[in-house]
């Protein structure tokens, strides 16, 4: 409750007791009086209240729209975003390796394969496409000089490995 309110309830008790002691004969009508105005009171405050919460005009002197701005976006990803506007044919190696890396993770996380494990590379072989198995293969590779095939992977795989990706 404000404070307008508070000393509106005040006022109109004080006064309903000066009434009622005045002429004792009208008490009851005083304080039927004073009820009625305490629900009065609070209904106008109520009702103040949700008005004051809705949003002003369009044409009202203090509405001023908002600006509208793009979140901003993480280095990392402006950084890749750049790479990739700035390869060629081929996707640069730090996109390749992230991809490989989430792939990895999902099959970890979402059906338990550790692709360090051959077995379970196997295992994951059902699970991927040709393309996505190929990179976490690669990825988990012993010879540096396979490893050092990720910098050949084509552009026009990426849309295939991505959707992979939020599917798998």
């Amino acid at each position: 409750m404000r404070a307008r309110t508070t000393v509106a309830i005040v006022a109109g008790t004080c006064l309903a007791v000066v009434i009622g002691v005045a002429r004792p004969d009208m008490a009851h009508l005083v304080v039927q009086g004073l009820l009625g105005g305490v629900v009065l009171v609070l209904l106008v405050d109520l009702l103040a209240s949700v008005l004051r919460r809705l949003p002003s005009s369009p044409w009202a002197s203090t509405w001023r729209r908002a600006p509208r701005r793009r979140p901003p976006v993480p280095r990392a990803i402006e950084d890749l975003a750049t790479d990739l506007r700035m390869r060629g044919r081929h996707l640069p190696v730090r996109i390749v390796g992230l991809l490989a890396q989430q792939l990895d993770g999902r099959l970890a996380v979402r059906h338990g394969l550790d692709t360090s494990d051959p077995e379970q590379l196997e295992l994951a072989r059902a699970l991927l496409s040709s393309h996505a198995f190929y990179l976490v293969s690669v990825r988990r590779h012993e010879d540096s000089r396979v490893r050092a095939s990720m910098a050949h992977i084509p552009r026009s795989w990426l849309p295939h490995l991505l959707n992979e990706l939020e599917h798998l």
